[in-house]
């Protein structure tokens, strides 16, 4: 379904880029660790984790007893750095509660039987732990949760566009919903800028909920693209927004 592929681009992006992505990792650093400061945490779970580019991993280690990496797929290189640290767990996880396992089987069975399951059938479990835990950080990944479900369901053309957009809403929704309420620091990019020429041509809109207002909230702008290769012969910026609740 593409999440290898995915997280493989993430990181080459990110070396393109040459140093354009630091100012918005260092912001979300700071801001989990502001988010966690004065607060008596056992366990922690990032979920997201990837590349742990945006993850201050050494502070939270020296933090919290236990850091739980949450990902559908851990780099065989963060698999290696992570061994490094005795109270660190890696926790490989769909993080859309099964989700993608459902999606898959649907479009594997249209394809073979051309049986058309109804959309309202598919069943959004949201992020379900399986672990105790004191505090959950949501760190860049609301967004990208369907977009690869929903780009892999538009390959069979099974259903309209409106249907998945209600579809993309209803992913979204419930992860929001299964974080719970103070005891979560939620990060993400929620619309995408498009320049050409330094002048802005487009905007898209990545969030299609009401987040929470939260009783902290820090908003900023990540140079996403400045190699103009995300769409060609354009400067892709996203606007982040970082949310304790």
């Amino acid at each position: 379904m593409g999440f290898l592929s995915d997280q493989e681009g993430i990181i080459n992006r990110y070396i393109r880029e040459e140093g354009a992505w630091d100012p918005h990792l260092i912001k979300t650093r700071e801001f989990i660790l502001d988010s966690i400061k004065g607060k008596m945490l056992r366990t922690i779970a990032i979920l997201g984790s990837g590349w742990l580019l945006d993850i201050p991993l050494e502070e939270l280690t020296e933090q919290c007893e236990r850091v739980l990496l949450v990902d559908i797929f851990h780099p065989p290189q963060i698999v290696h750095k992570t061994k490094a640290y005795l109270n660190v767990e890696l926790i490989t996880q769909d993080i859309t509660g099964g989700l993608v396992e459902e999606v898959y089987s649907l479009a594997r069975n249209f394809k073979r039987f051309r049986k058309k399951k109804s959309i309202g059938e598919i069943i959004t479990h949201g992020f379900k732990p399986e672990y105790e835990v004191d505090y959950y950080v949501s760190v860049n990944l609301l967004n990208q949760l369907e977009i690869l479900i929903i780009d892999y369901m538009k390959k069979y053309r099974i259903y309209s566009d409106q249907e998945l957009h209600g579809l993309r809403r209803r992913i979204q929704k419930c992860h929001v919903d299964s974080l719970p309420a103070g005891k979560t620091c939620l990060i993400t990019d929620y619309e995408e800028l498009i320049y050409k020429e330094n002048i802005l041509e487009k905007r898209i809109p990545l969030i299609h909920i009401k987040l929470p207002e939260g009783k902290r909230k820090r908003t900023w702008k990540w140079e996403f693209d400045s190699k103009m290769e995300y769409h060609k012969g354009r400067k892709t910026v996203f606007r982040v927004v970082a949310i304790e609740f």
